[in-house]
């Protein structure tokens, strides 16, 4: 991006120089086509390296509320910890799940497995 925008910059300038030194009129024509040329390739680079930022973010604010939604919810923080086999971290958030939902089999589970990790 800075290196685009010193080629624009160098451009303009050899136009004014060219201009002020008396070069002929086709070549400070050419010299103002070329300049117009870089400026082009320099939004376009500068529009692109935005768009790829900009994604970016936008995936970086959906995993961070993806996080904050499991960790909000017990139950999912529960499974997402009992699938990876991270026992020592579910028990709270299994015991939390079993509470909200006694009958369920695999969060009842789950809590056991966590307490014989911390027992451990």
């Amino acid at each position: 991006m800075k290196k685009t925008i010193a080629t624009l910059g160098i451009l303009t300038l050899g136009l004014a120089l060219s201009m002020a030194a008396g070069c002929s009129r086709d070549e400070a024509k050419e010299t103002a086509a070329q300049a117009k040329e870089a400026a082009a390739e320099a939004t376009a680079a500068a529009g692109a390296a935005a768009g790829e930022a900009a994604a970016k973010v936008e995936q970086k604010v959906d995993d961070a509320a993806a996080q904050v939604e499991a960790a909000a919810d017990p139950v999912a923080r529960c499974r997402e910890l009992a699938a990876k086999g991270a026992w020592a971290d579910a028990l709270e958030p299994c015991a939390k799940a079993h509470e909200m939902k006694p009958d369920d089999m695999a969060l009842e589970h789950a809590l056991q497995q966590a307490r014989a990790a911390v027992a451990q």
